[in-house]
């Protein structure tokens, strides 16, 4: 008779390195998907904010007959201010001093609604952009100025000047979806030197034969080689360019210049974090998915509301 040996055999190192080697195999492969899946997410929650924007904006017009003024009569505050109603934001609305002139009275405006302008409102900022890459009262949504402002020709649908300039859908001859409303934008990443959110500084190119000098010197400037720079800080409540209006001038996470300090001939570029692609809300009210390497033409094309524009491949 034999005797059965009642000795369990223990795992060796080599079944224990095998293990947590397919272990790892397993999460690598399964990593990527899942910051994919986080990622397309982020994505489908901006895009949701700009329709969002883009029903508020429908009832505005419904009410009003024109979208809001890119500033607003006497205070110089931005559309978004304008649209607190419209997003369910009345109270906020209602909190503001309206009679308080942002620029011509800026630290009381500021002190006077300090606390409304510096509120967050998630409906204006993309998941995408993180905490840390943001101010109070940022917004990572901007209104489409149109481009070329060295012709002295308002293009767009938001405009800072003042007197006001409105638009109403019988302006936008190029049709309602082939014109830009509004796109992300990148903001004010603090404590970094992050091209994307940065405002650089051209030399003195403002004459209106040197717009396209302007662009080329704009789109090669670098931190090395710009005699100035800062970052977008893009607060929702100011209704000026850099703040809440942005510019068709160079395409998709592309430099954004100042024209020799001047804000009113800067170039204030759309981008996003997204991979490959921003969105785009139209003037009714859809959001299309723009690849980062359309070309400038068709980019400047859908910032034109008016120039006879046959926007096609996008």
């Amino acid at each position: 008779m034999t005797k059965r040996s009642n000795a369990t055999r223990g795992i060796s190192l080599i079944e224990i390195l095998i293990v947590v080697f397919i272990i790892g195999v397993l999460v690598a492969l399964t990593l990527p998907a899942v910051q994919y899946s986080r990622a397309a997410s982020r994505n489908i929650s901006c895009s949701a904010n700009l329709r969002q924007i883009g029903i508020a904006c429908g009832n505005y017009l419904s009410s009003n007959g024109t979208f809001p003024a890119g500033t607003t009569a006497h205070s110089n505050m931005s559309m978004f201010v304008a649209l607190l109603p419209y997003l369910d934001l009345v109270n906020l609305h209602n909190s503001i001093n309206m009679s308080m002139q942002l620029y011509r009275n800026a630290d009381l405006a500021r002190i006077s609604n300090e606390r409304a302008f510096q509120a967050t409102i998630g409906i204006l900022i993309c998941p995408d952009q993180r905490d840390t890459e943001r101010n109070a009262g940022s917004t990572t949504y901007a209104g489409n100025g149109g481009y070329d402002a060295q012709s002295e020709r308002f293009n767009g649908v938001f405009s800072d000047d003042n007197p006001r300039k409105i638009v109403s859908p019988a302006s936008i001859l190029d049709g309602m979806s082939q014109t830009a409303l509004f796109t992300e934008w990148i903001v004010n990443p603090i404590g970094s030197q992050d091209r994307l959110a940065t405002v650089f500084n051209t030399k003195d190119l403002r004459a209106a034969d040197e717009y396209d000098s302007f662009v080329a010197a704009c789109r090669s400037i670098t931190f090395e080689t710009s005699n100035f720079n800062n970052v977008k800080m893009a607060h929702w409540a100011d209704g000026e360019n850099g703040e809440t209006i942005y510019t068709h001038d160079l395409s998709l996470n592309e430099n954004t210049c100042l024209n020799y300090h001047s804000i009113n001939y800067g170039a204030f570029t759309a981008g996003s974090r997204h991979a490959g692609t921003a969105n785009m809300l139209a003037c009714d009210g859809s959001v299309r998915s723009i690849k980062k390497s359309t070309s400038p033409a068709l980019w400047r094309s859908l910032g034109s509301r008016d120039g006879g524009d046959i926007v096609d491949g996008f």
